[in-house]
């Protein structure tokens, strides 16, 4: 540090113009995962395609939470094929609905929210 606290770092003058040091130019740990692991990821891509997916989407109208046989075992109605969907394949259950039909079959249909949808 000099006398009065400033440091010479801060007094320095900024370089004007195109520069650069060794730091830039060493290989950042960050940088060289994303360069080895694009190829890997592109690679198990590529391989992947042959496998068709399937997204089955259910909207049913006044069919509560509970009313399924996968969310409770004592659901008056049966649901054994949903029920097999949902084991063997992925729940997602997080999602917005509003509480009358028109709003929520728009928002699927558009992907935007009930209130966005004209």
């Amino acid at each position: 540090h000099q006398p009065g606290g400033r440091s010479a770092v801060l007094r320095q003058k900024p370089i004007k113009g195109p520069h650069w040091d060794r730091r830039s130019m060493r290989v950042r740990p960050r940088s060289l995962y994303y360069y080895l692991a694009f190829p890997l990821l592109h690679h198990v891509a590529a391989a992947d395609v042959g496998t068709p997916r399937h997204i089955v989407a259910i909207l049913a109208d006044d069919f509560g939470w509970a009313d399924s046989g996968w969310h409770s075992s004592q659901s008056d109605v049966e649901t054994p094929r949903m029920d097999q969907l949902i084991k063997d394949g992925i729940n997602l259950n997080r999602h917005y609905t509003h509480k009358y039909c028109s709003p929520t079959r728009s928002a699927i249909q558009s992907g935007r929210n009930p209130i966005h949808v004209k």
